[in-house]
């Protein structure tokens, strides 16, 4: 099992993939932010059994290679609009039960029949909000568990919190703007801005409640994770606000935080790409003035 991805601005190298091309015995393959293109040596993965990429830019699988993936069950690309073009072959493989490509622009040259199944209704569940990533949640949520599965849970707990900016494990529409917003980012794509309207459909459409207009940990993390991680030792209690910064100067440490630069950081995070760079900045001065820790 293969994950993959970047650190900082360390890209998926051509070299990367030609030694994954090595481990001829690999059967289940995931990697984020594919920017390279899948190269020929890949025919040799011929046992592989699941393929997820995720926020990829790569417009396509090459036909040769996907022949050679005989064992394939599954083809998930997730979050990569400019992912265009699946070839022939894959449709001819023995073994292939699922194809996903909610968002994909792949969908628009597929036959209705392989549409239906592979990708996302016409119909927009909440109108202004992406269909497909409203499905794609719903997939995923679908099959989710409550275990705690590390490194899962660790991983979509550090997402959650990454982007909750009120500390509380639920996120407003703006946490999931930036949050959505990084993500398309890696993708080289852009998003529509969400409407309140919208978002307070696709928060019930979710939660099945039509009193709240927040997302709730657990449906963040079964959506990102495919586990809603309740039985983490640590899922009862809501993570710590970040530790206060000492500072050179003790008026500053002792000024009143303004919490305004965290509502104008919310503001920015719905309309501006670099969204994600501007809320850390806007963290790291709240947590320098909050000089009791209590995240206000």
């Amino acid at each position: 099992d293969v994950q993959a991805g970047r650190s900082s601005n360390c890209w998926t190298t051509p070299g990367d993939l030609e030694t994954i091309a090595k481990w001829t015995q690999l059967r289940y393959l995931r990697i984020r932010e594919l920017r390279t293109p899948i190269p020929p040596s890949w025919a040799s993965l011929s046992n592989l059994q699941s393929v997820q990429l995720w926020q990829t830019s790569v417009p396509e699988l090459p036909g040769p290679v996907v022949s050679q993936w005989r064992g394939l069950v599954l083809l998930e690309v997730r979050s990569s609009p400019l992912f265009a073009a699946v070839p022939e072959e894959l449709w001819k493989l023995p073994k292939l039960e699922e194809v996903v490509l909610f968002g994909s622009a792949a969908c628009a040259g597929l036959t209705p029949e392989r549409r239906d199944k592979a990708c996302e209704g016409q119909e927009p569940v909440c109108p202004g909000f992406p269909q497909w990533l409203v499905e794609d949640w719903e997939r995923n949520r679908a099959k989710a568990g409550t275990g705690c599965g590390v490194p899962v849970c660790e991983e979509s707990e550090t997402t959650l919190v990454s982007f909750d900016v009120n500390r509380d494990w639920y996120w407003s529409r703006n946490d999931f703007s930036a949050f959505l917003t990084s993500r398309m980012e890696e993708a080289n794509t852009i998003i529509p801005i969400i409407s309140d309207a919208a978002w307070k459909c696709f928060v019930q459409h979710m939660t099945q409640d039509d009193t709240i207009e927040l997302l709730p940990r657990t449906v963040v993390q079964s959506a990102l994770g495919y586990s809603t991680c309740e039985e983490c030792p640590a899922a009862a209690e809501p993570p710590q606000p970040p530790q206060a910064v000492v500072t050179s100067k003790p008026e500053c440490a002792a000024a009143d935080p303004d919490i305004l630069v965290l509502k104008a950081a919310g503001a920015i995070c719905s309309l501006a790409r670099t969204c994600v760079g501007i809320c850390q900045v806007a963290l790291g001065i709240m947590a320098a003035a909050d000089a009791n820790g209590d995240g206000v």
